[in-house]
């Protein structure tokens, strides 16, 4: 539970300006989608360049995501080990 109204007020705050850094990633990625595909991606047919450009997105997030939980369990492991000495 929560201890007080500032930790609560912070938590929101971290969380909220998390989902709004991630919806503004995802605006300007979806603006800028084509010309990314066409620089990254050169094709004849304009839809394949803007699918591979969508893959990379893609496996960029995984990746991301990946990262993320790796670095949540090695913040868990390390506060589990300082708390044992």
């Amino acid at each position: 539970m929560v201890a007080n109204k500032t930790t609560a007020f912070r938590s929101i705050v971290r969380v909220a300006s998390g989902n709004f850094l991630e919806m503004y990633d995802f605006m300007v990625f979806g603006y800028y989608a084509a010309a990314i595909g066409q620089a990254f991606f050169p094709s004849e047919n304009a839809y394949l360049s803007l699918m591979l450009c969508q893959r990379a997105e893609t496996a960029g997030g995984g990746i991301m995501t990946m990262d993320m939980r790796t670095t949540q369990q090695m913040s868990i492991t390390c506060r589990t080990n300082s708390h044992q000495r």
